[in-house]
């Protein structure tokens, strides 16, 4: 009770799609943990692959269930129309 947190972390191998298809429904989801291309993908395999997927849902107290709903729905709708 009484925290709130920043964001929801997800993972999505479309990331930077549904970034964009979010955006265009007026959610702003920051990429946080952006690792740059100097870290070795052959030495950290599984992090930069997580970098590349990962971003933030927007969560905390601006939003109300609805919004949260909301946001839910814009994702259902991107992965119904994902052909991969």
């Amino acid at each position: 009770e009484g925290v709130c947190p920043l964001g929801f972390p997800v993972l999505s191998k479309n990331r930077d799609e549904l970034r964009l298809e979010l955006i265009s429904q007026r959610v702003y989801p920051p990429i946080h943990w952006d690792l740059p291309d100097l870290v070795s993908y052959e030495e950290f395999k599984e992090e930069q692959n997580c970098s590349k997927q990962i971003l933030t849902l927007p969560i905390d107290q601006r939003y109300s269930e609805v919004d949260m709903l909301k946001i839910l729905e814009i994702i259902q709708n991107f992965y119904c129309y994902q052909t991969d």
